[in-house]
């Protein structure tokens, strides 16, 4: 099978799309190299300026047909697709994952379902991503020949949003749950003592405004008083943050790392006493298994599909109340045998979820995919002919 694959989020600053996308991808072509990839650096509306920070992959079955066109050059190939051109490389199928799914007549497309927060809570995020993510999704309703969802939330907000749709389709789709990127072996031990973490761009989704306040009163009532290291591009809506961000640094209670390379976060994992997690709305949640994946402990809201995440190795908080959280904190630093407890359990439950099995459902579906798509074919052709 020869897969074409979208990667043009990979060119861009990451964020889960495109970590999503870079971890797949290597994870396929490790795994089941018996297939041919064609990865595509412009996708659909998706023009890259700078496509070659993308993820490329040096190998014989590996090809990138569309890497070094300009952006106008790019749109113009992609006109001609959504009018019936074969796209180069000519793949059976293409995974579509970055919130456009264009339409391509003469091969099934699966698209990928990340989270539904631009519909069910449009107010955490700015209007540009309403206007972006919701023509992504009527694209994949009136194109995609396959729905991928990362998680069963997904899934089931999917069904609220859009009841009877996927049954009355019958579309084929699959949840397929991720992974997380791994941790280098020399920093897969015990969490020391430095500070509580927390992972994620600074935007109202992620909740910061109410774990700064935790972090507040926790700082009030404990004896051993960890700062709070915050990990996380500059977002939007969230000047009233940064200027919380900026007090708490200048008075010594938090540390403000910013956007970090993948060592440095790593090394954060590592010498974290645990990962905070105030999130309203996720629909997977990655920080929450990096860290257990690294023996870190986790305090992690309950909302929408953490606890999928985390299952009864975490410890979980209304995301509403600073007071609950910060009364968390607290019971954490003072019981040493819980927190390694769910050190080791966190590790354990981690360790079900692989690249290679995401990989390997991922190519399950797409030849399920291509063969529904091709019986829909006949029929129709059937149907005219008749």
């Amino acid at each position: 099978m020869r897969v074409g694959y979208d990667v043009s989020a990979t060119s861009q600053e990451k964020t889960g799309c495109s970590w999503y996308a870079d971890s797949l991808i290597r994870a396929m072509v490790e795994e089941h190299p018996e297939h041919e990839y064609v990865l595509y650096h412009h996708f659909g509306a998706i023009s890259n300026p700078d496509a070659e920070r993308g993820t490329k992959l040096e190998r014989a079955n590996v090809t990138h047909p569309y890497l070094t066109l300009t952006v106008s050059e790019a749109k113009a190939e992609w006109n001609q697709i959504s009018q019936g051109t074969i796209p180069s490389g000519a793949p059976d199928i293409i995974q579509a994952n970055f919130f456009d799914c264009p339409r391509i007549e003469t091969i099934p497309v699966v698209y990928v379902v990340y989270d539904l927060t631009f519909l069910v809570c449009p107010e955490l995020l700015a209007i540009r991503h309403y206007f972006s993510c919701l023509p992504g999704l009527c694209s994949a309703l009136r194109n995609a020949s396959g729905f991928i969802f990362i998680s069963e939330y997904s899934k089931n907000e999917f069904e609220r949003m859009f009841p009877t749709w996927l049954s009355k389709t019958q579309i084929p789709n699959r949840v397929i749950p991720l992974a997380s990127r791994g941790a280098p072996r020399a920093l897969m031990k015990n969490p020391g003592t430095e500070s509580w973490l927390t992972v994620g761009t600074i935007e109202p989704r992620k909740n910061h405004a109410t774990l700064i306040a935790a972090h507040d009163l926790y700082w009030e009532r404990s004896s051993f008083r960890r700062p709070l290291t915050l990990v996380g591009g500059k977002g939007w809506l969230s000047e009233d943050v940064h200027q919380l961000i900026s007090t708490r640094e200048k008075e010594g209670r938090l540390i403000y790392a910013g956007y970090v390379t993948d060592d440095e976060l790593n090394r954060l994992y590592a010498s974290a006493f645990a990962l905070v997690y105030s999130s309203h709305y996720e629909g997977f949640g990655l920080p929450v298994l990096e860290a257990m994946e690294r023996g870190v402990p986790v305090i992690s809201s309950s909302a929408t599909s953490l606890p999928e995440v985390g299952g009864n190795t975490v410890i979980y908080f209304n995301p509403g109340s600073a007071e609950e959280l910060a009364e968390k904190m607290i019971e954490l630093e003072n019981d040493e045998f819980f927190r390694l407890k769910l050190s080791t359990e966190g590790k354990e439950r981690a360790s079900l979820f692989s690249w290679k099995r995401v990989a390997d459902e991922t190519l399950e579906f797409h030849q399920t995919v291509r063969a529904d798509w091709e019986s829909r074919r006949s029929a129709a052709h059937r149907k005219v002919n008749s």
